[in-house]
């Protein structure tokens, strides 16, 4: 005798969320939000629970977690409403002109368009993608010795329920748009349980 699922992985959900966003993006006639949603199951390799928790591949997995996050943000989607770049003087009188991150364009757009009554869960996301951001770079910058200890597991899981709660709350700002209210979001999301572990 076997048994029906009753839930879904947080991975699994995360990128339901992301495939929301994009469906939503298209409902009120934006470029889609991330350039890849990796819907029809194509899920990334890697981008699951560590197999063995050592530092190397909990590095590998912050890394895949960028990519899919800060750097899948299509900077199209903010084209009309956004300057990509900023100008920052020098001491001497010139002026450097800089290009803005996909994290800033995203707080920028979001404060231009969006007017929550509580902003806390927007705030929490920013976080969230500045936070995995910082943690991707620190070993670029530097060599560690790779180790293998039980706190990456949970390091792991702390990141991808924050990381899973920023895209929610993507996709529940993008709800609130009066031409995406229609949009219906799949029963997994909302009733199913997410398995943390």
């Amino acid at each position: 005798m076997g048994h029906w699922p009753t839930g879904i992985s947080i991975f699994e959900a995360t990128l339901g969320e992301m495939k929301c966003v994009n469906d939503m993006c298209e409902l009120i006639g934006r470029p889609a939000l991330f350039r890849d949603d990796f819907r029809d199951g194509r899920r990334p390799n890697g981008f699951g629970f560590l197999i063995r928790p050592t530092l190397k591949e909990f590095n590998d997995f912050i890394q895949l977690l960028d990519k899919m996050l800060s750097d899948n943000i299509n900077a199209k989607f903010f084209m009309g409403d956004l300057k990509p770049q900023y100008e920052q003087p020098r001491s001497d009188g010139k002026v450097e002109v800089h290009q803005k991150g996909t994290i800033q364009l995203l707080e920028e757009w979001i404060s231009l368009n969006f007017r929550p009554l509580d902003a806390s869960p927007i705030e929490a996301m920013i976080r969230t993608l500045r936070r995995v951001r910082g943690m991707r770079s620190k070993p670029a910058h530097g060599i560690s010795e790779d180790r293998f200890d039980q706190k990456y597991l949970v390091e792991q899981r702390d990141v991808m329920i924050a990381v899973c709660e920023a895209v929610q709350t993507l996709r529940l700002m993008f709800a609130s748009h009066p031409k995406a209210r229609n949009y219906s979001v799949p029963r997994t999301l909302t009733e199913m349980e997410i398995w943390m572990e």
